[in-house]
């Protein structure tokens, strides 16, 4: 179920967004700028053949571009908990340690946040141990990693997810580590992206 915010950005794309994936779904074209956005609402709306069209009909289309939230497609993916949409796009070469451009948060902080550990197995089924223990314990701006926000997640969703991130090398009692302004300021993506 996506959360609350995920659920009114979803309902705004409103009548432009199905008419862009309507219009791919007929064989029409997306221009640069509207790409990621349609994108996106093909993610959001669960449909993988209008993904994989996009990116047919649109090959230097960058997957790991951000939208006006700040996130990838593949961050919408695993916060909704799609596991064919993560799969999907990681196999068009989106990457699970991209960061969100607000709060520096990755894909997996994403798919914590909403406690579907499905989506997190899906994400790091390509990482090693290294790159998976790095990511669950990646802080954002807040100093919060993937495993943090999982231990706020109630339910089984957010217990799988937790258990999950600790085989992953997760350290439970990790503090809040809150990067430097440094740091965030290299981890902005640049203009343009």
């Amino acid at each position: 179920m996506p959360s609350l915010a995920t659920a009114a950005t979803l309902s705004s794309t409103g009548g432009t967004g199905k008419r862009r994936l309507a219009t791919l779904e007929r064989g029409g074209a997306s221009d640069a700028t509207g790409g990621i956005t349609t994108l996106i609402e093909a993610v959001q709306n669960g449909q993988a053949q209008a993904v994989t069209r996009l990116k047919d009909r649109a090959p230097g289309l960058d997957v790991d571009a951000h939208d006006d939230c700040g996130r990838t497609a593949l961050m919408w993916a695993a916060e909704i908990g799609s596991v064919e949409m993560v799969e999907c796009l990681l196999s068009f070469g989106a990457k699970a340690d991209v960061k969100d451009s607000r709060f520096a948060r990755t894909a997996m902080h994403f798919a914590a946040r909403a406690g579907h550990a499905d989506a997190l197995k899906t994400l790091c089924a390509g990482l090693s141990a290294s790159q998976r223990q790095a990511l669950a314990c990646a802080p954002d701006i807040y100093g919060m990693s993937a495993l943090y926000l999982a231990k706020q997640q109630q339910g089984d969703g957010g217990q799988a997810a937790l258990a999950y991130l600790l085989q992953c090398g997760a350290l439970l009692d990790q503090p809040l580590l809150k990067p430097s302004k440094k740091e965030l300021e290299a981890q902005q993506p640049k203009a343009g992206t």
